[in-house]
């Protein structure tokens, strides 16, 4: 083993999940594991069969205007609206839209359906519900996969990162102390101030996915 610092890269690394089709009749609600990306990753990927825009949340209810009574001045109102991302804003307030009632600045999907705020895909972790459990990607932080999400990522070989979660999740309650963890199975691992070389990891890894 080597010797570990007190970084825990667990909590930056970013996850990728899809939740769509699967098993045996290709039922809807499998989760599979994608990768490490962020949402802007997968926004980048899926854009050219996902057409998505930059808008508002409340976009498509704020137009004081009838689009079947007064058709020029919807378009007009839409059009600014869809210019008010890069400002704009003096002339929505002309017919009482302010930056409140917009909503937050985020992605819509070709329906008009807000989908991700900006600040999500700025953070790197968020979700893109497409289709619920037909379609949908999601992306968090390695420290906060549950076991079932490991299991994912270990059948897909992705030993390093189970050892990254391996290193957030026990070494903060063994580095002050010179002993082993041993799991629920009473396999034995060094302690807390070691990082798993690459063949421990492997081991943990299908540790993790027998469970």
């Amino acid at each position: 083993m080597t010797t570990s610092n007190n970084n825990h890269s667990a909590e930056t690394t970013i996850v990728s999940f899809y939740i769509g089709r699967g098993g045996r009749f290709h039922n809807p609600g499998h989760k599979f594991f994608r990768g490490e990306e962020s949402i802007q990753d997968v926004m980048n990927i899926v854009g050219d069969s996902r057409w998505m825009f930059l808008g508002f949340e409340n976009q498509a209810n704020v137009n004081p205007f009838d689009q079947e009574k007064h058709p020029l001045a919807f378009e007009k109102v839409n059009e600014l609206i869809s210019l008010s991302t890069d400002g704009y804003r003096k002339e929505l307030a002309k017919y009482g839209i302010t930056e409140k009632s917009l909503g937050e600045l985020g992605w819509l999907d070709i329906n008009g359906h807000f989908i991700i705020s900006q600040k999500d895909v700025d953070s790197g972790v968020g979700t893109l519900n497409f289709d619920r459990e037909y379609c949908t990607y999601f992306t968090q932080k390695l420290s906060d996969c549950d076991i079932d999400e490991l299991k994912l990522i270990a059948e897909e070989g992705y030993n390093h990162l189970i050892a990254e979660y391996y290193d957030y999740k026990y070494s903060a309650d063994l580095t002050q102390v010179d002993e082993t963890f041993v799991d629920e199975n009473g396999n034995e691992w060094g302690n807390g101030n070691d990082r798993l070389n690459e063949k421990e990891s492997a081991m943990l890894a299908r540790l993790i996915f027998e469970m």
